[in-house]
């Protein structure tokens, strides 16, 4: 997190480093000579990229946090295809029936959904909470099965 916000301040005084750049060439130029339009523009688009970076700056602090919860998902999502798997193989021992393999492919269904999916900055702390309840859910109806 430490680099992102170091990468991230590099950035912003290159930016406006390129917007004092382009102030001192515009500065003492009056308005009537031919380069000062261009001069002009220069500013203009130096300040609009630096005005761009800054609305990416958010997403880009969140980046590390969204990949975090990205693998959780996907830790959850595979132990609860192992679970489908499990369940699905338990008619075969004669612990339960085999109805309950209608649960297996309902669990091994949200299990796959979940594996593709890819939390966006903002939605990424709910999705990580929410695969954790998915593990927990798994775990405790696991232990739960009848014998």
């Amino acid at each position: 997190m430490g680099d992102t916000r170091h990468g991230i301040a590099i950035e912003v005084a290159r930016l406006q480093g390129d917007i004092s750049a382009a102030l001192s060439r515009l500065e003492g130029l009056p308005e009537q000579n031919p380069r000062y339009e261009a001069a002009f523009n220069d500013v203009i688009a130096a300040s609009s990229t630096l005005l761009a970076y800054e609305t990416e700056i958010p997403a880009k602090l969140q980046e590390p946090h969204r990949k975090a919860s990205k693998k959780v998902m996907q830790w959850a999502s595979w132990a609860h295809l192992g679970g489908a798997g499990l369940l699905a193989l338990a008619p075969l021992t004669g612990w339960i029936s085999w109805w309950w393999l209608v649960v297996a492919a309902i669990q091994a269904a949200v299990g796959f959904l979940v594996t593709g999916l890819d939390p966006k900055t903002g939605d990424h702390y709910n999705l990580r909470f929410s695969a954790g309840a998915l593990t927990l859910v798994t775990i405790l109806r696991g232990h739960s099965e009848p014998v």
